[in-house]
């Protein structure tokens, strides 16, 4: 059994061939990158028995100051849907094309605190930006949910898995430059990981600039097959459970 813990497979370069690729993982999360895309993740959900939806905002869709209190009010009606699993994509983005990074960490601390009060797992985004990370994550209680494509320290791994999330494995691990990641990877234990692609982002190396896609769940799978010197359909069979308990599925 195989879930990958994020996708985007609502996006238009899956139009031709979204049911295809949904049937190559068992069970697949839907993440949703802004209030405009959160209706339709939901009908997916709705529409696919092996979808389960995140709707959330993504840092790069952060509004600006003026707007978020009205945002935020409209995604905690979201979240209370009967197909609504998660809150995700949330978290923080340091690149320089990217929105204020003040209202960023505001945003996102106010949808850790919608998902506290609704009880819902989350999917967080970080990219160069560990320490304001981790300095939010400190704040508050113990939540639950997946670090999306994490390739951070084994420092920030210790504190996400202390606060209770899970770290997410993609294809990226499988790079050649992914010495370090390979390296933090032995030290998580087994019922902390869990797989994802980001489909149809991040794609394999070798296939750079094409669709990535849920059966390239196999390579990171293969990676840690490696690294924990086992069958890869044990892997799979980990991080299934992995998922599925820390979204609260059966």
């Amino acid at each position: 059994m195989r879930f990958d813990t994020h996708v985007h497979l609502c996006d238009k370069q899956f139009d031709k061939d979204r049911a295809q690729c949904i049937a190559q993982a068992d069970r697949v999360l839907e993440c949703a990158v802004s209030l405009e895309n959160a209706g339709q993740v939901l009908r997916f959900a709705a529409q696919y028995k092996s979808v389960y939806a995140a709707v959330g905002i993504h840092p790069s869709y952060c509004p600006s100051g003026e707007h978020i209190t009205a945002e935020l009010d409209r995604l905690a009606v979201l979240v209370q849907h009967p197909y609504c699993t998660a809150i995700g994509e949330i978290g923080l983005d340091k690149r320089a094309d990217q929105p204020e990074f003040l209202l960023q960490q505001r945003l996102f601390a106010e949808q850790l605190d919608i998902a506290a009060m609704y009880r819902k797992p989350v999917s967080i985004h970080c990219v160069r930006a560990s320490g304001p990370l981790c300095d939010i994550l400190r704040s508050r209680e113990c939540g639950r949910g997946f670090i999306h494509g994490f390739s951070m320290s084994k420092e920030t791994a210790r504190l996400c898995m202390d606060k209770g999330y899970l770290l997410g494995v993609g294809t990226v691990a499988a790079y050649t430059n992914g010495d370090r990641l390979r390296d933090v990877l032995r030290y998580i234990p087994k019922d902390r990981v869990v797989l994802e692609t980001d489909s149809p982002y991040m794609p394999p190396e070798l296939q750079r600039g094409m669709r990535n896609v849920p059966d390239n769940l196999k390579i990171p799978a293969q990676v840690l097959a490696e690294l924990w010197n086992c069958e890869i359909q044990q892997v799979y069979a980990v991080t299934y459970t992995n998922a599925c308990t820390a979204l609260g599925i059966v």
